[in-house]
């Protein structure tokens, strides 16, 4: 059965402009441009940093943000990789669906933020995130850490396991793949069919 969000989810698309902004090369460099010249804040919300307990460093040049439920000391690790077609910096829904994941699953969310397209390609994004992981296995080990993504963090989150699996570190607890983008050449036929 499908929730109320879900269902509510084509209407905001809609709303939003995503549809008709991804239309056309020409619209979507633009939106780009945009965002480069006028970069959205990556911080997490007031609301998140009252209700969680939130803390930042910076590794390997990246802000990295770890949120935890509040009087909660979990050993389990849960990198989480926010989606935005690589373009879109982290918003105000990804870090509620964050806050939500450390209280409901009882977990430390660590949160990288990653550096955008066309800055951030894949040869640079793929190792840093399995080097992050791989300090997250060091510290509390393989079946303590789970790697989780949607959309374009869905994809990226599927690279860095499968660079963790060539680096031999051992079985994640889970990797969890949510609407992942997985094709981004978008040669798939069916793409014609779901749009």
């Amino acid at each position: 059965m499908s929730s109320f969000l879900s269902k509510l989810a084509p209407l905001v698309i809609a709303l939003r402009g995503s549809k008709r902004m991804f239309r056309s090369e020409k619209r979507t460099l633009a939106k780009v441009a945009r965002l480069q010249e006028h970069p959205v804040s990556a911080e997490p919300p007031a609301a998140l940093i009252r209700s969680h307990i939130v803390s930042s460093s910076d590794v390997g040049g990246w802000p990295v943000y770890i949120v935890t439920a509040p009087d909660a000391a979990p050993t389990r690790r849960c990198l989480y990789l926010h989606g935005g077609c690589y373009v879109f910096e982290i918003d105000p829904v990804h870090w509620a669906f964050i806050g939500n994941l450390a209280t409901e699953a009882g977990v430390a969310v660590v949160v990288p933020i990653m550096p955008l397209a066309p800055a951030g390609t894949a040869s640079v994004v793929v190792d840093a995130v399995a080097d992050l992981a791989a300090a997250l296995i060091a510290e509390v080990g393989a079946d303590n850490v789970s790697i989780l993504g949607d959309s374009s963090g869905g994809g990226m989150t599927l690279a860095a396991a499968m660079e963790l699996r060539d680096r031999e570190l051992g079985p994640l607890h889970a990797t969890i793949l949510i609407a992942p983008w997985l094709d981004i050449s978008g040669t798939d036929p069916q793409l014609v069919v779901i749009d």
